[in-house]
């Protein structure tokens, strides 16, 4: 059996508290325990920032629950996102050729939108075919 891969990172966004960044970014993990890496980066005269890890993305780990929070991590985020701006996570996940999939969710000061590639590839799909009720099979 394979094993699941995937890969994680974030737009560049603007934060009202740096440091709180920093200790949210430490405590969450990704798949197997990884840590997550912070990006800085200045434009403009202006600090800001990012992160990622090289395996998908779960969260803060919860002990007492003995699973990971990933709710808990993105509420917040939440909290220092600046108002205006958005952390976009991006995510891509495959399992050798059985599946292959990617997602986004979009994190705002007071709001939370996912969008997967395969809802969007499917809606599309339907779009061009002129064909609203268009289904196809694209994991095995």
């Amino acid at each position: 059996m394979a094993t699941s891969q995937g890969r994680m990172r974030t737009n560049y966004f603007r934060v009202a508290d740096p440091e709180r960044l920093r200790e949210i970014v430490a405590r969450a993990e990704g798949q197997d325990g990884e840590n997550l890496l912070l990006f800085e980066q200045v434009i403009d005269d202006e600090t800001l920032y990012g992160f990622g890890c090289e395996m998908q993305l779960q969260g803060y780990w919860d002990d007492e629950a003995d699973e990971y929070d990933y709710d808990a991590f993105v509420r917040d985020l939440q909290t220092v996102v600046t108002p205006g701006d958005a952390i976009i996570i991006m995510e891509v996940g495959y399992e050798r050729l059985r599946y292959v999939c990617g997602s986004a969710l979009i994190i705002t000061h007071d709001k939370t939108e996912s969008l997967s590639l395969t809802t969007l590839a499917l809606y599309k799909a339907a779009e061009v075919l002129g064909n609203p009720e268009y289904q196809t099979r694209i994991e095995y």
